[in-house]
């Protein structure tokens, strides 16, 4: 059975990213129409919601990370040890682009107009990096004999991988249909339809990731055999 430093280690990597993480990317690509008129602390709504979850990301997983170096008497976690070597070296990769994207958004600002595009290429592709390193470091966790999930645990996993590569195909049609086909310029009618839909996908993918996170958490935290499964 896991012991309670390392259950707090897998929830607070959970929460952050199988949950901040993809909530965060959804509104800052979809949701940037969210109260328009409205400012919260100087910045646009979106904006200071994904600043907000994406700030506690490096802050939970470095808590996480000490909690798990201190259950190991601070000691990096030997080679020979496979599985749990190569969750470490994917999760410590996954944290280190989480604070490479802080550094990247703190000086976003200072970035010519024409250097924009770059840095909208750059923290894109290092977001979805980090999001794919640390969904395999998590999925190499449940995976651990110590953590007793067996195929409840990397089954619910699998279906929280599928639903992540398949949920951005209905954002970017809609995205699409509305936005990028016509050149970035909508009718009220488009827009009212747009939102509408963005909405509702939106309620979708917040429901299901928190649903998958928060399923693997209540395993970890109180043990499968609980709820009548075997590992």
């Amino acid at each position: 059975m896991p012991d309670d430093r390392q259950k707090a280690h897998a929830c607070l990597m959970i929460i952050a990213w199988m949950i901040f993480v993809p909530i965060a990317i959804v509104v800052a690509r979809y949701m940037r129409f969210l109260f328009p008129t409205k400012k919260l602390c100087g910045s646009s709504v979106w904006l200071a919601v994904h600043r907000t979850l994406m700030l506690l990301v490096p802050v939970l997983s470095i808590a996480a990370f000490i909690v798990i170096l201190a259950n190991l008497n601070w000691d990096w976690v030997k080679p020979s040890k496979t599985l749990h070597f190569i969750h470490s070296i994917f999760g410590i990769f996954a944290i280190f682009l989480s604070f490479f994207q802080v550094m990247l958004a703190y000086i976003r600002p200072r970035f010519t107009e024409s250097a924009r595009n770059i840095f909208v290429l750059i923290h894109r592709w290092v977001g979805i990096l980090a999001l794919i390193s640390a969904t395999v470091a998590i999925f190499l966790g449940v995976c651990m004999p110590e953590m007793r999930l067996g195929t409840v645990g990397w089954g619910t996993m699998i279906g929280y991988v599928v639903y992540l590569i398949l949920i951005p195909i209905p954002f970017e049609l809609v995205y699409y249909f509305f936005y990028t086909k016509n050149g970035g310029v909508m009718s009220d009618r488009r827009k009212f339809w747009y939102e509408i839909l963005s909405h509702l996908f939106y309620t979708i993918h917040t429901t299901a990731v928190m649903t998958f996170a928060i399923n693997i958490i209540v395993l970890i935290a109180v043990g499968i055999e609980t709820f009548g499964f075997k590992v």
